[in-house]
């Protein structure tokens, strides 16, 4: 718990922290890669923006850049579907390469002396 005060009013509150690489501790927030992790293993299923957006809590501005971003690098393609209905985002083989090196980097990192 961290204690906060502000022109005499006190109050508790509660922040996640993380341990960097360099040792620092920092507030915890997503990085982009975690973000794209997620997305990716979400979409294993054809999903539209939407659903990705509340399954994996992003913004719609969010989610939207981070999904072509994904998409313009082959890491999701889109599944054709009738004119009247949402596109469908689905992970790709390659995206599936990047999910399975990215749970192998935390890991090591996660593990004590990097040892996996």
């Amino acid at each position: 718990m961290l204690e906060v005060s502000s022109i005499g009013f006190k109050s508790k509150v509660k922040i996640r922290y993380c341990e960097n690489l360099f040792g620092e501790f920092m507030p915890k927030k997503d990085c982009s890669h975690a973000i794209y992790a997620r997305i990716l293993r979400f979409c294993g299923r054809p999903s539209n923006i939407s659903s990705i957006m509340e399954r994996c809590n992003l913004s719609g501005k969010t989610v939207y850049e981070h999904v072509k971003f994904l998409f313009d690098r082959g890491l999701v393609e889109k599944v054709e579907v009738p004119k009247n209905l949402k596109p469908l985002y689905v992970t790709t083989l390659k995206g599936y390469r990047y999910v399975k090196l990215y749970e192998k980097l935390e890991k090591l990192i996660e593990s004590p002396q990097g040892k996996l």
